[in-house]
């Protein structure tokens, strides 16, 4: 079984580059991620409820 080639590569007659490592090799050390701010305390709404209607008789 071949490995198929490209058109660039049989008119050129050589194996073209690999895109990907090249362009990992172009690209710059990436700086760290800044640290974020500690995240806040989930708080949970508070919502009055309604009595319940034998609470309300006396």
């Amino acid at each position: 079984m071949t490995i198929p080639s490209t058109a660039a590569e049989r008119l050129f007659g050589k194996p073209s580059p690999d895109l990907f490592e090249w362009l990992i090799q172009q690209m710059p050390v990436l700086p760290q991620a800044r640290r974020g701010k500690t995240a806040a305390k989930a708080r949970t709404p508070f919502l009055p409820t309604v009595p319940r209607a034998d609470s309300l008789k006396r």
